[in-house]
């Protein structure tokens, strides 16, 4: 899970990486992480989310 972990963490660098697009299956990273139980990367997920007014 380490590694994925700082793939997730290269990801989120990059200016064009979009959280908040839908898979195939209309649900989100974030969605996938806290379904899968990756609590780390769903947190990594969480603070890189826009929050909206």
């Amino acid at each position: 899970m380490n590694n994925h972990i700082k793939v997730v963490k290269l990801l989120l660098g990059k200016e064009e990486t979009k959280v908040n697009d839908k898979n195939n299956q209309g649900l989100t990273p974030l969605q996938v992480a806290k379904y899968k139980g990756h609590t780390a990367i769903a947190e990594l997920l969480t603070k890189k989310i826009p929050l909206k007014d």
